[in-house]
C-alpha cells in the first residue's frame, strides 16, 4: 500500500472490510469508480506489484534493500 501511494493510488487493506479479521492478504477495489479510472488504477497497481516483487526477489539475493511492503 505504501508503494502504491507513491504511484498515486490510495488503497485500503482488505482486512478492514471483513467481519472476522480475514482478507488480510487482500485489497479492496471499489466498483463504483468510472471504468476508465478503474483501468488506470489496476494498471498502476500491477506496476507497483511487479516493482515490489522484483525488489523482494533482489533482496533475497542480498543485492538490494528490503521490499517496500512486508
Amino acid at each position: 500500500m505504501q508503494a502504491a501511494e507513491q504511484h498515486g493510488v490510495l488503497l485500503a487493506p482488505g482486512g478492514r472490510f471483513s467481519g472476522g479479521g480475514g482478507l488480510q492478504a487482500s485489497l479492496r477495489l471499489p466498483c463504483t469508480v468510472d471504468p476508465e479510472l478503474a483501468v488506470e488504477a489496476v494498471g498502476r497497481i500491477a506496476a507497483v506489484d511487479a516493482q515490489v516483487r522484483a525488489g523482494a526477489a533482489a533482496g533475497r539475493k542480498g543485492t538490494q534493500r528490503s521490499p517496500l511492503i512486508a
